[in-house]
């Protein structure tokens, strides 16, 4: 009985790549197996609608003319301030009023261009003009006008007819145009003028108006300077006067004393201080100190923590203390001497004292008058200082504006007088002499090659719609399968047939992969069951079915080697012959085809009696033997799990060669009596959708798949798509053969 399988988790269908991108090699591929396509679908149907162009698209007569047009701006001898576009712009500009509906009505009231037969059979010659009036650019600095039509001799008549009218509509008139800005320019330049003589009327007549009759600014600010300074000089006298005045006052209060004891304000008696030396004296320290603090804060900064300022501000708050106690102490002092001086001048200092007051009043009040007429005069003379300096500003501005535009004005006049027209043409039409038919060729070689494209696009969307497997990141990422290994791709002519050193270098990278296989598929066998590969093949055979998911993608190549190079370990190997349908086994070990496996399953014969020894190794080979629909059912049946059962017993791998598992069911009954399944996938031919189909059917039976081999491919080829094949059910259909020849194979 077979041994107990470990369930395995369902096949992953395909999953996109995290970073997506399209892998053309598919549409490569098809192009290289559907080639028949592009070529039975894309010629006829490109050659046929290449002749349908060149019949069906007419030929016509085509004529044109050239302008050209200079890229830079013409100046004779000055730049203007006139705005100019970038050449692009405006000969972007000018092809766009060629078409134009004004132009295309200017050239259509020529008598000539409009009674052109080729005009007067349309409804609308300004619409027919505008549609098929071509206007290209054949050079960086030309601009051609083209037209097309069945009328050869009225072609040249109707391009120069447009591109007159275009030189008179367009050209000429930008040139008026400029003309009628110039006119415009000289009006606004009058207007200036106009406005610079009444300013100037405005800046005499305040002149005139000032009471000083300053005639510029600097006198007006000359006189006002003056005003400022007997200003300062009259409140000086002012102040002096009324000290005076306080002084004197002082003494007439304590002659009108009637006590010993007089009081004095604080008004009179500071200024009676003031004036006394020792206070001037100190009163002078005291500032030079505040003077001296006040300089140290401007240059280390008013929050500065400098010793230095700390010791000048504490020594001027000192002599600030210092002053007013002196103050305080001089008072008395002042007292005594005021009342010594009174008692020695007696009456006579009363009447003279009453003369002083009189005298310093009167002329402090004068002071005062002058001293505000001055201030009415200061004012006055600053408006009108302020008001000069102000139209003397606006006199200056508009005199700088006309001399402004006159210089534009004048060198607008000369250039325009002296200019030449930015277009002129180049060459004027002709009348064809033979038909164009670059229109017609276009059209065919694009209707030809679409049809060809057609083709290679359908030919490229069958490789994208059969998609094959060509790289291990298919298997091991897309259809989540273990990959054993990779063989190299089988030479063309036979399995690794060939003299030489190519065909030995080739048999031994066969062998050399096959045998990393084998390591592969030998550890697997012993994964999860707590026991090495060897001891568990002690225990008992184990039972590997090689199948695919469709014909010809290498499971024969694949079981014939791994069965041999299993031998070459010294284990006991007998290889089955399972395909019925396409027997070939025995062909690769040239060996006869029967009895075999048929026999067994039939029940004429035992598996022991069907065995054929394969040159004195541990490898022996069950042949398919003579086949029929009997045998074919035995699959089903308990004499396939017999023979299995038999063999397993016997030997220590049993590999199992088999059908294919899409096409028939013969693959899965096997599998019911298997240990493990094992594909073969070949680069090119596999499909990555049938692996996933196949794999979906033995995970449905409960069978484990092991993993699979990489037939001609490595990790780094790309991915090919190629369409289904066929698997035939002949009983003796010969198949191609894809693995060694029996010489070869007795040196296994």
């Amino acid at each position: 009985m077979a041994a107990a399988r470990t369930p395995r988790p369902p096949v992953s269908q395909p999953v996109a790549d995290e970073h997506f991108q399209i892998d053309w090699r598919p549409a490569v591929a098809g192009l290289k197996r559907f080639w028949y396509v592009a070529v039975l679908v894309g010629l006829p149907l490109g050659a046929g609608g290449a002749y349908a162009a060149w019949i069906y698209i007419p030929a016509p007569y085509v004529a044109s003319a050239e302008l050209y047009m200079r890229s830079y701006v013409d100046r004779v001898a000055f730049s203007t301030s006139e705005q100019q576009a970038s050449f692009r712009t405006r000969k972007q500009t000018n092809q766009k009023l060629l078409r134009s509906r004004e132009v295309l009505t200017a050239a259509l009231r020529n008598a000539e261009v409009a009674n052109t037969p080729t005009l007067q059979e349309v409804p609308d010659p300004v619409v027919h003009l505008q549609k098929h009036l071509s206007v290209g650019s054949p050079g960086a600095e030309f601009i051609s006008v083209g037209l097309s039509g069945e009328h050869a001799e009225d072609l040249p008549v109707i391009i120069n007819g447009v591109v007159d009218a275009y030189m008179k509509e367009v050209v000429v008139g930008s040139m008026d145009d400029r003309e009628g800005k110039l006119a415009n320019l000289r009006q606004v330049l009058a207007t200036a003028e106009d406005a610079l003589d009444l300013k100037r009327k405005q800046y005499q007549q305040f002149v005139e108006a000032s009471q000083g009759g300053v005639a510029s600014t600097i006198m007006a600010e000359q006189r006002h300077a003056g005003l400022q300074e007997l200003r300062t000089m009259l409140r000086g006298e002012v102040t002096r006067t009324e000290l005076e005045l306080i002084r004197e006052r002082a003494k007439q209060s304590y002659r009108d004393s009637v006590d010993d004891e007089f009081e004095l304000g604080d008004e009179q008696l500071a200024a009676l201080v003031a004036d006394l030396p020792e206070y001037k004296q100190a009163e002078e320290v005291a500032r030079a100190a505040e003077t001296y603090v006040g300089k140290l804060e401007r240059s280390k900064g008013a929050d500065s923590t400098s010793p230095t300022l700390a010791t000048a501000r504490a020594e001027a708050t000192r002599r600030q203390a210092e002053l007013k106690e002196l103050q305080v102490s001089l008072r008395p002092h002042v007292k005594e001497q005021l009342k010594n001086s009174w008692e020695a001048q007696g009456e006579a200092g009363d009447q003279k004292l009453s003369e002083t007051i009189a005298q310093l009043e009167s002329f402090r009040n004068n002071l005062r008058q002058q001293l505000e007429e001055n201030q009415i005069e200061e004012r006055q003379a600053g408006k009108e200082s302020v008001g000069l300096r102000r139209l003397e500003a606006e006199l200056l501005r508009k005199e700088e504006l006309v001399n402004l535009l006159a210089t534009e004005a004048e060198r607008r006049e000369f250039e325009i007088s002296n200019a030449t027209p930015p277009i002129a043409v180049q060459e004027d039409a002709v009348v064809p002499r033979t038909r164009n038919d670059g229109k017609r060729i276009k059209t065919a070689v694009l209707v030809g090659g679409g049809g060809v494209g057609f083709g290679m696009a359908l030919a490229a969307g069958l490789g994208f719609l059969f998609t094959s497997v060509q790289r291990t990141q298919d298997l091991k990422g897309n259809l989540a399968i273990d990959l054993f290994g990779t063989l190299p791709h089988l030479p063309r002519g036979g399995a690794g047939a060939g003299a030489g050193q190519r065909g030995s270098d080739w048999n031994e990278a066969l062998k050399e992969s096959v045998d990393a296989a084998r390591v592969v598929l030998l550890r697997k066998l012993g994964d999860g069951r707590g026991q090495t590969p060897e001891s568990r093949l002690d225990a008992g055979g184990r039972v590997v079915l090689i199948s695919s998911a469709v014909a010809s993608e290498g499971k024969t190549t694949l079981s014939c080697h791994l069965a041999a190079s299993l031998a070459r370990t010294g284990r006991r190997v007998v290889l089955v012959d399972a395909d019925l349908r396409r027997p070939s086994t025995h062909r690769v070990f040239g060996c006869e085809s029967g009895p075999g496996l048929s026999d067994v399953l039939r029940g004429e014969k035992s598996a022991e009696e069907v065995e054929i020894p394969l040159h004195g190794s541990e490898l022996r080979l069950i042949p398919a033997g003579d086949v029929c629909d009997t045998a074919l059912a035995g699959f089903g049946t308990a004499a396939m799990a017999e023979c299995l059962d038999d063999l397993r017993a016997r030997y220590d791998i049993v590999i199992v060669d088999s059908p294919p598992a899409l096409p028939v069911s013969d693959g899965l009954m096997l599998a019911e009596h298997v240990d493990g399944v094992m594909f073969a996938v070949r680069r090119g031919v596999t499909r990555l959708r049938n692996v996933a189909a196949a794999l979906e059917r033995f995970q449905a039976v409960g069978v484990p798949v092991l993993g699979a081999v990489a037939i001609g491919m490595d990790d780094e080829v790309g991915r090919y798509g190629y369409a289904p094949g066929r698997y035939p059910y002949a009983k003796h259909r010969q198949a191609r053969l894809l693995e060694r020849t029996p010489a070869q194979a007795a040196k296994i």
